[in-house]
């Protein structure tokens, strides 16, 4: 549809109350459904067969939306990057979900990798470790999707106290960040394997990562 034509729709129900408008504290308007409409909506999409078109559009969407803001927290608007980011936390789960369930792996990680410093960032470390082990414990991404998911989960081990496994996980990412050119997360890896050294009384070795990480 051309996008007039489904602003006009979307009025038509929030119109007829199936949709509810409000603004978010940022300013940005949202449209939401009750959870009984919500519930029947689903039971027609269903009957109607094109469900699954439906969420791969749905889960499609999201892939680019968390890969275009996945390095919020350096954008000039960060500020409300990530509380966009946290508004459409419901959806990303919905796609991860909808993507693991279908056996997409290397879209999973793929996924789960963009999320990864954004959910660390926010303290979803938790739900971010959890999403990344699934992912990378499924063969079929692609080695620069692993080599990022491998990095950011290092980075959440480190939080989380399990200092060996991040080194592990570290050292995995790193060299697979090296075979593919990924220099930014080639950095946050060296950053993370120097942290781990001088925590380890390793102060020349990490010093010596870190002027790796600086080059």
């Amino acid at each position: 549809s051309e996008p007039h034509e489904v602003l006009d729709v979307v009025a038509a129900l929030v119109e007829a109350s199936l949709l509810r408008s409000e603004t978010d504290p940022d300013g940005v308007e949202r449209y939401r459904m009750l959870e009984t409409i919500r519930e029947y909506a689903e039971e027609r999409l269903a009957a109607s067969g094109e469900a699954d078109a439906v969420r791969q559009r749905h889960a499609a969407y999201f892939m680019d939306f968390a890969e275009t803001y996945e390095l919020a927290e350096l954008l000039p608007n960060s500020n409300q990057v990530l509380a966009l980011l946290d508004a459409e936390h419901a959806n990303l789960r919905a796609a991860l979900t909808w993507l693991q369930d279908r056996g997409e792996s290397g879209a999973l990680l793929r996924l789960a990798a963009a999320l990864g410093r954004f959910w660390s960032g926010r303290g979803y470390s938790h739900e971010n470790r959890d999403w990344l082990e699934r992912a990378l414990a499924r063969d079929g991404a692609a080695l620069a999707d692993r080599a990022k998911a491998l990095v950011a989960l290092g980075v959440i081990q480190i939080y989380q106290g399990a200092n060996q496994e991040a080194e592990l996980s570290l050292r995995e990412g790193l060299a697979g960040c090296r075979i593919v050119g990924d220099a930014l997360h080639m950095v946050v890896a060296l950053i993370g394997l120097s942290g781990l050294a001088i925590m380890q009384r390793g102060y020349g070795h990490g010093v010596a990562l870190l002027e790796e990480a600086l080059a």
